[in-house]
Protein backbone atom coordinates (compact mmCIF):
# COMPACT_ATOMS: atom_id res chain seq x y z
CA UNK A 1 0.00 0.00 0.00
CA UNK A 2 1.50 3.41 -0.79
CA UNK A 3 0.81 6.39 1.15
CA UNK A 4 -0.53 8.52 -1.79
CA UNK A 5 -3.70 7.21 -2.08
CA UNK A 6 -6.42 8.05 0.64
CA UNK A 7 -7.94 6.69 3.10
CA UNK A 8 -10.80 5.47 1.36
CA UNK A 9 -9.18 4.08 -1.20
CA UNK A 10 -6.46 1.80 0.86
CA UNK A 11 -10.01 1.23 2.96
CA UNK A 12 -11.12 -0.38 -0.53
CA UNK A 13 -7.71 -2.10 -1.26
CA UNK A 14 -7.72 -3.86 2.09
CA UNK A 15 -11.10 -4.89 2.13
CA UNK A 16 -10.27 -6.68 -1.35
CA UNK A 17 -7.57 -7.97 -0.43
CA UNK A 18 -8.96 -9.51 2.67
CA UNK A 19 -11.41 -11.27 0.48
CA UNK A 20 -9.26 -12.69 -1.94
CA UNK A 21 -6.76 -13.95 1.20
CA UNK A 22 -9.74 -15.23 3.02
CA UNK A 23 -11.07 -16.91 -0.38
CA UNK A 24 -8.05 -18.57 -0.87
CA UNK A 25 -7.88 -19.99 2.71
CA UNK A 26 -11.31 -21.32 2.07
CA UNK A 27 -10.12 -22.49 -0.66
CA UNK A 28 -7.23 -24.73 0.49
CA UNK A 29 -8.56 -25.71 3.40
CA UNK A 30 -12.48 -26.63 2.88
CA UNK A 31 -12.50 -28.02 6.30
CA UNK A 32 -11.05 -25.75 8.43
CA UNK A 33 -14.31 -24.79 9.31
CA UNK A 34 -15.65 -27.77 10.28
CA UNK A 35 -13.48 -28.25 12.63
CA UNK A 36 -13.26 -24.96 14.48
Amino acid sequence: LSSNRSPVEQIKVMEIYHRITSHQQQHRRPTSKQSE
